[in-house]
């Protein structure tokens, strides 16, 4: 009886040991490509994110709005993007891959709903791995 109880003592101590901490993800990101740059500051609290998202296209419109999501996963952050386009509102889907201190921005298929673009699986989403956002304003 005393190794079946050490046993479970031990086991549970193991396990607690290993739960993974949620990872801090506020703070923010940059992605720059050549004239064109993208600023993200992101807030997150447990599963849920949100913050503000410009995208500086050079010799384009800009978009500047704010987004409002959650993490899938601890890997995968899918929110709704409100941005200020050509003078009109748009809603967006935007998904971000997390890998250590950068987000890789996932681009897919998107279909229309209710005025807002979504992608049809973000699962799916094929990410940027040579443009991706990374930590740091500085």
């Amino acid at each position: 009886m005393k190794n079946i109880l050490q046993f479970v003592v031990a086991t549970i101590a193991i396990v607690a040991c290993q739960s993974k901490k949620p990872v801090d993800l506020s703070g923010c990101y940059r992605m720059i490509i050549k004239k064109d740059t993208a600023v993200m500051s992101l807030n997150s609290s447990g599963d849920s994110v949100s913050g503000s998202l410009s995208y500086h296209w050079f010799e384009k419109d800009h978009n500047d709005g704010t987004f409002k999501g959650i993490i899938k996963n601890d890997s995968l952050i899918v929110a709704d993007y409100t941005f200020q386009s050509e003078g009109s509102t748009l809603v967006r889907q935007v998904v971000f891959k997390i890998k250590d201190s950068i987000l890789q921005q996932g681009y897919g298929e998107l279909i229309m709903k209710n005025d807002t673009s979504f992608l049809r699986d973000p699962v799916l989403a094929v990410f940027d791995t040579k443009n991706p956002f990374r930590k740091g304003c500085d």
